[in-house]
């Protein structure tokens, strides 16, 4: 059984992250297949239990262990992941226009491709990771999130027309 509860981030991140979402499931010794099929959306996950998740390509080959990564948008299947174990993951799905807005990295470098959260994001990933693993409640790990992505989405210089894009995006994808 999956166990899955979202919370939506603060105001301020609501048109560039869709929700915050932690997952709790324990495939004992089976092995859950989850297709990468195209999505529109970016996901940050942060493993808090077993560490990693195996990806096998399209054409078959064993694509290495994940753990704590970046999912960018996929244009096409991008193969398969297979989860064995105990899990707790907490996931960000940013809105397509979410880490440009927040990270200042255009669109057109993040797709078809998993980023590790230690290229992307630094020792804050290993930073967060432990702050999470400690939280009780979502609600807590979410408190620590928003104040995170705030602040990264504070220090870049926006255009006047970026909340609007991302307003009329949000519309148009609902």
């Amino acid at each position: 059984m999956v166990s899955t509860s979202q919370i939506k981030p603060a105001l301020i991140l609501q048109p560039f992250i869709s929700c915050y979402a932690l997952r709790e499931f324990n495939t004992g010794n089976f092995s859950m297949p989850r297709p990468m099929h195209a999505v529109h959306e970016y996901f940050m996950t942060f493993f808090l239990k077993d560490k990693y998740c195996d990806i096998e390509s399209t054409e078959g080959v064993m694509a290495g262990n994940y753990s704590n990564s970046l999912t960018t948008i996929f244009t096409k299947p991008n193969g398969c992941g297979y989860w064995k174990g105990d899990y707790k993951v907490f996931c960000v799905q940013f809105k397509s226009n979410g880490i440009f807005a927040i990270f200042g990295i255009p669109q057109r470098l993040l797709l078809d491709t998993i980023f590790s959260l230690d290229t992307f994001l630094g020792s804050d990933n290993q930073i967060l990771t432990e702050q999470f693993a400690d939280c009780k409640t979502i609600q807590q790990m979410g408190e620590i999130m928003n104040s995170y992505l705030t602040k990264k989405l504070i220090i870049h210089k926006h255009k006047a027309h970026t909340m609007t894009m991302a307003c009329l995006a949000g519309e148009i994808l609902k």
